[in-house]
């Protein structure tokens, strides 16, 4: 929840700027989370023990993906570009996340 909320915010300080420049933001921004868990969140018990130390990021998602500022969307590792910076990878994923940034010879 701790990543996600942090680009939730992130994105509303963007949305800020780019309404400052007359940029409408009529759309909602599409968030993409490797974890089904925070991904579901906004939908679930807000009364959930498990989710009682991130109370506060939750409720923070909720009220974005309700008023509809961000849409929450699930992200295969095989899909999640981050994968590639921020965990260790199988060496078929790490390839093939490897060609959105490398190009290749010959």
């Amino acid at each position: 929840a701790a990543c996600t909320s942090t680009a939730a915010a992130a994105t509303l300080g963007m949305r800020g700027i780019a309404k400052f420049f007359g940029i409408p933001d009529s759309t909602p921004t599409a968030i993409f989370c490797g974890d089904k868990t925070v991904v579901q969140l906004p939908d679930n018990d807000p009364s959930s023990k498990r989710t009682t130390p991130f109370a506060t990021k939750v409720a923070f998602l909720r009220e974005q993906t309700s008023n509809e500022t961000v849409l929450l969307y699930h992200i295969k590792t095989e899909g999640q570009l981050a994968d590639i910076f921020t965990k260790p990878l199988a060496a078929t994923v790490f390839h093939n996340l490897r060609k959105f940034f490398v190009k290749s010879r010959g």
